[in-house]
């Protein structure tokens, strides 16, 4: 795993973001609507264990661009088993400015934030299932894909 880099990526599930009852405003997120392709939704669902989605659709909402990185409200609506679903994520990207990309990059705020949620919250989450009983995790959104450069 490479240590941060302008070409890192997370997407979270959040279960209010990206919902039609969202405050954002639905606005395509110049060159980022580029990468959240059908295709790219397809691979995020299969590889979150859903077999075979049929019409998916990707719908971008207007997101937070701030020193360190970009938010988008992203929903993906799609169709398995008969049956329509909608998956709001957060899809969070590095910036667009060169020294801001070089910043996070240096300090390796996107490596330590994939870690803790890709590693930290997952083992968080079972010591509080193994103490509270199951279902008793923490409040955190899932971390359904992260990439870091050279991944």
């Amino acid at each position: 795993m490479q240590a941060g880099g302008p070409d890192s990526a997370a997407v979270s599930e959040a279960p209010s973001s990206g919902s039609d009852d969202s405050d954002c405003e639905a606005m395509p997120e110049p060159d980022a609507d580029e990468a959240l392709t059908e295709e790219w939704a397809r691979e995020l669902l299969m590889a979150d264990g859903i077999v075979a989605p049929n019409e998916v659709r990707v719908e971008s909402r207007a997101g937070v661009a701030g020193a360190l990185s970009r938010v988008l409200a992203v929903t993906v609506r799609f169709e398995a088993g008969g049956e329509r679903h909608a998956l709001p994520l957060v899809v969070k990207l590095p910036p667009r400015d060169p020294f801001g990309r070089l910043f996070v990059a240096e300090a390796q705020f996107d490596t330590r934030e994939i870690l803790f949620y890709t590693e930290m919250v997952p083992a968080l989450n079972r010591l509080a299932e193994e103490a509270l009983g199951p279902g008793c995790g923490l409040p955190v959104p899932r971390c359904v894909k992260a990439r870091l450069p050279g991944e």
